[in-house]
């Protein structure tokens, strides 16, 4: 019986690295077709549609080596369905895979310094960010980028929740929120209630025309997915952005606390 478990689980894992070099060998061979024959429309459908797929199989690979397998199964579906929409999309956005706190921090805050006019973000976890330095310059930037101009837009979606570890963080973006009103500066954060986002959720970052899906699985791994697609971004996620952040849980920061800080 363990035998015949093992050689399963050899032909899956084989198996499974097969597929992952199949497609970057058609994605190569198609990006060979589009330099030098000029294919357009194979960029656009199956050039794009290739490229989210060996991306998708490769972080699925590295999920079910992981400890959280439970957590990132939900994870694995979300992207499936983001693949799909962002190579119905029409072009071949840039993606790009990151892993590690130095890593997804160092991403994001790269976004925020190159945004021009956008910068929505979430943050659907029941704890507050870490206090390492990354995440600190990321949440510096976000800050500093909205005071420097009032053109710019952005907004944050937390997760409302009681919990103490979140206290200092609330205080903090509360405090930001009023010193942006004062300079007339658009620095916005609402709370979202419910507990539906507690755990297992990606909380996602629009900037500009880059969107990135960062995930927690555990106190060690963080990962984030990063897609350049103006259309998705303008057409997708900023919908289901505004759909978030009109909703009747989701409110103000300083209604929720209105004699804090």
């Amino acid at each position: 019986m363990h035998k015949a478990l093992r050689i399963a689980d050899l032909i899956f894992r084989y198996g499974f690295g097969g597929v992952i070099l199949v497609l970057l060998a058609v994605y190569l061979w198609g990006a060979f077709l589009t330099q030098e024959i000029g294919i357009q429309r194979y960029e656009k459908e199956f050039l794009a549609a290739t490229l989210f797929w060996l991306v998708g199989l490769a972080l699925a690979q590295a999920a079910s080596l992981s400890a959280g397998t439970r957590s990132l199964a939900s994870a694995r579906a979300d992207l499936a369905v983001l693949a799909r929409a962002a190579a119905e999309a029409g072009t071949a956005p840039r993606v790009r895979f990151f892993e590690g706190e130095e890593d997804v921090y160092g991403a994001t805050r790269r976004a925020v310094g190159q945004a021009k006019k956008r910068v929505w973000v979430t943050y659907l976890r029941g704890e507050g960010p870490r206090r390492g330095v990354a995440a600190e310059r990321h949440f510096q930037a976000c800050r500093e980028w909205a005071m420097r101009s009032p053109g710019r837009s952005f907004r944050r979606i937390i997760l409302y929740c009681d919990k103490p570890a979140m206290t200092d963080f609330y205080a903090i973006e509360l405090r930001t929120v009023r010193e942006a009103a004062a300079r007339r500066r658009s620095y916005h954060v609402r709370l979202l209630g419910g507990s539906v986002h507690a755990t297992e959720a990606f909380s996602v970052g629009i900037y500009d025309d880059e969107v990135i899906f960062t995930h927690t699985d555990g106190p060690d791994k963080e990962f984030a997915i990063s897609i350049r697609s103006e259309k998705l971004a303008d057409q997708h996620m900023r919908e289901y952005y505004n759909r978030l952040w009109n909703l009747e849980t989701t409110r103000p920061i300083q209604d929720v606390f209105p004699a804090a800080g």
